[in-house]
């Protein structure tokens, strides 16, 4: 059996021992009684603003996706599926979204959602008066570009001829757009005088699956599901916000939480001992890695790159550092964005990499820098990566900067090598391709390796404009396998997310984007303990 590190079984044998002695139970939201219509879950922070326009944190996307409706919703997949929209379709040349609206959907005060409603929400995100930092959500829109720049009162892509229908006309085709239109940022809201979320008795007016009915500022969240649950579903969300994952796990363990994820200290124990058949396992949408800058030598030279590659044991790392709660990353796309591997080219070959290295003219190795902003987790990841490279020559040395001259830094290509993360904001592929290393995205855009290739551009054009399909899955893997071979970047991971689902729950999937669950199908199987 697999046993927590000390360190963390102590603080957690305290916590648990703190709530069995403070008698705190297992109603919704620690307030009622035992309540089996109830889901206990956590947000790891507060949020920061329910504004659909400035929700740009993970837990005012989540409350803002199950309060206000939007055209389009994503699935537990990522897939996205109609909510207002009763049918859309493709016109002039895939630019021109014409979406009807499903008829009768209402607000809580009453409100008709309608056309001109959707409209005027829109066009609040592009406001350049009320500058929203999710505003390139809809950016693509005709006349977008000149209305934020004040040159136009409107936006001629975004109209809306009567109640029901509303018209979205593209610059140029863009195959993820459904997509954009399921963000928390397109999410639809009846409007005060100045266009911010009207708010009833101080709280959202919801038009979503769930309403806001309880906000305690640093302690819980209380909603009602706005139509009654079927027998055994979930009629109330206690929502509690919990900050340190360990006190998560003591409030899981004593039976006040129905979820838990896990933090990656405790992967082992979960996903080794008594309490593994709870476990889920969800590919997360991130990529983690470590940029090698290709404008400069030596790193222009693809052999130094593969060569770097095959020095690092990737796989060791993910052992001792994720508690394989990762898989090792076979190029930028994570697999749940593509249909197949491009098989694993960098193995461990230590020998190879000193191989390619002479080839290139680096027989005796260099030196070089790896930058990465303040972190404890990262200094020791990158501390094994120097280890490795060691052993074939390259004198690796660790630069720490704040976000700030990090940032600036790699932005300007004046670092050899950085580590970062890239997290998707729409799960499609296109996310993890075009913004990372398009040559039009050099620096700041995304692609701070440098990475510029004609052939790659021209593919990567394709990708955007070719709607959904098999020719698409097939450009996203050719794709995704040629910048794997290039090696712009070390692959490292892509991360695993774990979490436990009480016993006597079902209908849960974990979602592929964080705003995938609306807890609609959850159900309760089995009574809650008494307290």
């Amino acid at each position: 059996m697999h046993s927590r590190r000390q360190g963390g079984a102590r603080g957690i044998a305290w916590l648990l021992a703190a709530l069995l002695a403070a008698g705190v139970g297992p109603g919704c939201g620690d307030r009622e009684p035992p309540d089996p219509a109830c889901f206990r879950g956590y947000l790891g922070e507060e949020p920061q603003s329910l504004d659909p326009a400035f929700a740009v944190d993970e837990a005012a996307g989540t409350l803002v996706s199950l309060i206000y409706p939007g055209l389009f919703r994503f699935d537990p997949a990522g897939e996205p599926q109609s909510d207002l929209a009763a049918r859309w379709a493709l016109e002039a040349g895939e630019r021109r979204y014409r979406i009807v609206l499903a008829p009768g959907r209402r607000f809580d005060d009453g409100t008709p959602i309608t056309a001109p409603l959707v409209r005027s929400c829109f066009l609040r995100l592009l406001d350049p008066a009320s500058p929203s930092p999710r505003r390139w959500v809809l950016a693509r829109l005709k006349g977008a570009a000149a209305y934020r720049d004040g040159l136009a009162a409107g936006v001629s892509g975004l109209k809306a001829p009567d109640d029901s229908t509303l018209v979205l006309e593209l610059s140029a085709p863009f195959a993820p757009f459904l997509g954009l239109l399921a963000m928390p940022a397109t999410r639809v809201y009846p409007q005060a005088a100045d266009g911010s979320p009207a708010r009833q008795d101080g709280l959202p007016i919801a038009g979503g699956p769930w309403r806001l009915t309880r906000w305690e500022p640093g302690d819980l969240l209380l909603l009602e599901r706005r139509q009654p649950a079927p027998p055994g579903g979930m009629q109330r969300l206690a929502l509690r916000i919990i900050p340190q994952p360990f006190t998560a796990v003591a409030e899981y363990e004593v039976g006040n939480l129905d979820l838990l994820r896990v933090p990656l200290a405790e992967a082992d124990f979960w996903l080794e001992g008594e309490r593994r058949g709870q476990v889920l396992r969800q590919d997360e949408l991130v990529v983690s890695y470590i940029g090698l800058n290709v404008r400069r030598a030596p790193f222009d030279d693809r052999r130094v790159r593969q060569a770097l590659n095959h020095a690092i044991d990737v796989e060791a790392l993910i052992r001792t550092l994720r508690a394989k709660a990762a898989r090792r990353a076979l190029g930028p796309v994570p697999p749940a964005l593509r249909s197949s591997d491009p098989g694993e080219l960098f193995r461990y070959r230590p020998e190879r990499a000193r191989e390619l290295l002479a080839e290139a003219g680096y027989a005796q190795g260099f030196a070089m820098e790896i930058w990465q902003k303040e972190n404890p987790e990262v200094g020791r990841l990158l501390e094994a990566v120097q280890a490795y490279l060691a052993e074939v020559g390259i004198e690796a040395r660790i630069v720490v900067r704040d976000w700030g001259a990090f940032k600036d830094a790699v932005n300007q290509g004046s670092a050899d090598a950085f580590f970062l993360d890239w997290l998707a904001d729409y799960p499609d592929a296109e996310n993890f391709l075009v913004p990372l290393f398009h040559s039009r995205n050099l620096g700041g855009g995304g692609n701070r390796a440098g990475f510029a290739e004609t052939y790659v551009d021209i593919l990567l054009d394709e990708l955007q404009t070719m709607p959904p399909g098999p020719a698409r899955t097939r450009l996203v893997d050719r794709l995704n396998e040629t910048i794997y071979r290039e090696a712009p970047w070390i692959w490292l991971w892509h991360p695993v997310a774990l979490e436990a689902l009480a016993p006597g729950l079902s209908g849960y999937r974990p979602p592929l984007i964080f705003n995938g669950q609306d807890y609609l199908e959850l159900r309760r199987d089995a009574a809650l303990p008494a307290s």
